[in-house]
């Protein structure tokens, strides 16, 4: 089922709805052009789409729109549907540019996610008292870790209001509002938002973890974040996390000290349940010899 919304209480309330239906999710950016669109839908095949945005689109398609703006869209039977999953059934399909700039859809199952929702609860036990801050956009695979890790863990969510994501100002003062002590970055992202002034800075003190995903973390920016986190707040841990969509979102982590002073940031080692080889065609490479980064595991697309 495509997904076609605004970052909302309405778009993480239709993506459990797909999911509990025993459907997968196809999630669609409603600023994305219309051509784009229209590839998408053609490309997935979708039974349904889902629709909630402000944005003026037009979907040239005779596949059936549930507008979830439409009140009589919530009314109905709302007990639980039964359970049909398996671990080998679709959760979503998230589409990449590909290499050639023609998008390419990664089809990954419940597995991989459970497998990564566990490893997350587990490496970083969450409860009760922590707020996830929902602001990576979904057609990002980052944002999965947002939308069910909370409700693994028992915690809470706060969905960033739309287009606050590119605002560090913003960010924080939703932090604050909110209570939130969980939120991911790119890095690029990161660097701006450690340089806010300071009374913005002591707004974020709650932050117990700040995770770096997407885009390759220097040293400088590790050692810039401590120093300046550490004026207000001695609770937060930097983590930095890689992986591939075709890998159910992480597929290695490394936790990032206080007293961090290495020249390179490491990504670490696999999560539970994922092997990482570096490869030379078919054989092995030895310690520091250069290779291509192979990943095995429950996580795979």
């Amino acid at each position: 089922v495509a997904v076609i919304a605004d970052r909302s209480i309405e778009m993480i309330a239709g993506i459990y709805g797909i999911i509990k239906a025993g459907g997968a999710y196809v999630p669609i950016d409603p600023t994305y052009p219309a051509e784009r669109i229209s590839f998408m839908l053609n490309d997935c095949k979708p039974k349904a789409i889902l629709k909630y945005t402000t944005e003026n689109i037009t979907i040239n398609s005779e596949i059936s729109v549930i507008d979830l703006s439409n009140n009589e869209v919530w009314a109905g039977n709302s007990e639980n549907p039964e359970h049909i999953n398996t671990p080998n059934n679709l959760i979503y399909c998230i589409y990449t540019s590909g290499t050639t700039g023609k998008p390419k859809g990664v089809p990954n199952r419940h597995q991989g996610i459970v497998n990564l929702i566990s490893w997350m609860q587990n490496k970083y036990k969450l409860d009760e008292d922590d707020v996830i801050l929902q602001k990576t956009t979904y057609v990002f695979d980052v944002s999965a870790s947002e939308i069910f890790w909370w409700f693994r863990a028992g915690a809470k969510l706060a969905i960033l209001k739309k287009n606050a994501e590119k605002e560090p100002e913003e960010i924080a003062l939703e932090i604050e509002k909110y209570g939130v002590t969980v939120v991911d970055f790119v890095p690029s992202m990161l660097s701006v938002f450690i340089t806010m002034p300071d009374e913005y800075i002591k707004k974020i003190t709650r932050l117990r973890y700040v995770f770096a995903a997407g885009e390759a973390l220097n040293s400088e920016l590790v050692r810039e974040f401590y120093t300046t986190m550490k004026k207000y707040s001695g609770i937060t841990i930097l983590g930095n996390i890689y992986g591939p969509t075709e890998a159910s979102v992480y597929s290695t982590y490394y936790d990032l000290e206080p007293d961090f002073d290495r020249k390179v940031v490491l990504i670490g080692k696999p999560i539970a349940n994922a092997k990482v080889y570096i490869m030379n065609g078919k054989r092995l490479c030895g310690i520091g010899v250069p290779g291509e980064l192979c990943i095995a595991g429950d996580g795979l697309a």
